[in-house]
């Protein structure tokens, strides 16, 4: 939702924006839907909502639904069409409803997708995915920022993330409550901030 309100902002930054909206946590708080599986409506409002604003690339899991709305849309945007269509998962796996991890790609797909990660100046994730994905965002050999957004910052201080080497973290918290201890740099901004201070690369390969 915080990166729908300030898309505009994000936006002069001149790359293109993905937004993965699909069956997210926010869809089943404001619609108290548990079950992911019954937020594609919900998908779509935001969908729909990402177009109109201009985002560039979405995340999606019901892809007929959502391309059903992207032709309907079509005669208002006209620039709209699909690139690619692919299944993916930033970090090599999807999470079950009983929120265990299920590997789906290959030994060398997941090699290949550490490899690109390796290339990244940092990895940005929402705190529910940290939590859902039980994720700590390490790569070998290289040491991107590991940054976790959260409206309240609620972090769960015995979470892996935070007892695992890896880059330096980060925790990007944009309301006013009080600043949790733990081993982690504390950001007091919204996304638009950080990335505004933060925008020049570490390092001189392209950053993701």
């Amino acid at each position: 939702m915080l990166v729908l309100r300030e898309l505009k902002k994000i936006k002069n930054f001149g790359c293109p924006v993905l937004l993965p909206i699909s069956r997210k946590t926010i869809i089943g708080d404001v619609l108290n839907l548990p079950d992911p599986c019954e937020r594609d409506p919900g998908t779509v409002a935001l969908l729909t909502q990402g177009i109109l604003k201009g985002a560039h690339i979405f995340r999606v899991h019901n892809v007929r639904a959502c391309w059903e709305t992207l032709k309907v849309i079509s005669p208002l945007q006209p620039r709209l069409r699909v690139i690619l269509n692919l299944a993916i998962s930033a970090d090599g796996k999807i999470t079950t409803t009983g929120k265990s991890p299920a590997h789906f790609t290959s030994k060398a797909d997941l090699e290949r997708l550490l490899e690109i990660r390796k290339q990244a100046d940092a990895i940005l994730i929402g705190r529910a995915t940290l939590e859902a994905d039980q994720m700590t965002m390490t790569v070998n050999g290289t040491a991107p920022w590991r940054c976790v957004i959260s409206e309240r910052g609620r972090f769960d201080e015995s979470h892996p993330f935070f007892h695992t080497e890896g880059g330096p973290r980060h925790l990007i918290i944009s309301s006013a409550t009080e600043t949790p201890k733990l081993p982690a740099t504390i950001h007091r901004t919204d996304l638009v901030g950080f990335l505004s201070k933060n925008r020049q690369p570490r390092y001189h390969h392209p950053s993701l």
